[in-house]
């Protein structure tokens, strides 16, 4: 779009050019500022053959021109850092495969009876250790930028290695007694595995916590 001032009324010239000033003195570049006139330009054309001002449509041109730094501010400060405190990202993983596990494995026992279910035992075990899994990986692996992150193979082997021990924990509990580690009725286990997800919601969002499975 090409802007020709000329074109604009002397009244919407000379808010163009007071605000340009204000612009100027707030550090816009050259390229914002264009930007910045451009997204009104067709606006005061079309309104100015009315007889309506910028000043009607956009108040004074000093806080039209302000409008712009203090957006950009409000956007920067809304972008919160989120919580990669340890203890909280584990336990939010810990909470997230609780849940989910505690469902999957009600549902299935509630709607295919000959579907092999896990004791309590193995739920909180594997629940547990894929908190700390998922945080080690995070750790090792994924909080690193592309540049900085650890060789494709080292990688590999960090999630092969977590991976296998997790398999092996969750087949060890596997071979406990029903005394130690029994069953829990499908529909509780399903109210309780909602329930968790909906805690870990809450949490979550309470505290931003930072995802263990999410990348830098």
């Amino acid at each position: 779009m090409t802007i020709s001032l000329e074109k604009l009324t002397h009244k919407n010239q000379e808010f163009i050019h007071i605000a340009t000033k204000q612009l100027i003195a707030d550090g816009k570049t050259d390229a914002q500022i264009k930007e910045y006139i451009k997204e009104i330009y067709p606006v005061l054309l079309e309104n100015q053959a009315k007889g309506i001002t910028a000043r009607s449509l956009f108040g004074s041109p000093t806080a039209w021109a302000a409008s712009k730094t203090i957006s950009s501010k409000e956007e920067a400060s809304t972008i919160e850092k989120e919580n990669d405190d340890p203890k909280l990202m584990i336990m939010d993983q810990i909470l997230l495969i609780f849940g989910f596990f505690a469902i999957l494995n009600g549902a299935m026992g509630l709607f295919s009876p000959s579907a092999r279910t896990y004791g309590i035992l193995t739920i909180l075990a594997f629940s547990l250790f894929a908190g700390l899994a998922f945080y080690a990986l995070y750790y090792l692996v994924y909080r690193h930028t592309p540049s900085t992150r650890p060789p494709f193979w080292k990688s590999a082997l960090i999630i092969a290695g977590i991976t296998l021990l997790w398999i092996i924990l969750v087949m060890a509990t596997g071979f406990l007694p029903s005394a130690i580690n029994p069953l829990v009725p499908n529909l509780p286990l399903l109210i309780v595995g909602a329930v968790v997800l909906a805690l870990r919601f809450y949490l979550k969002k309470r505290f931003n916590i930072k995802n263990a499975m999410k990348t830098s």
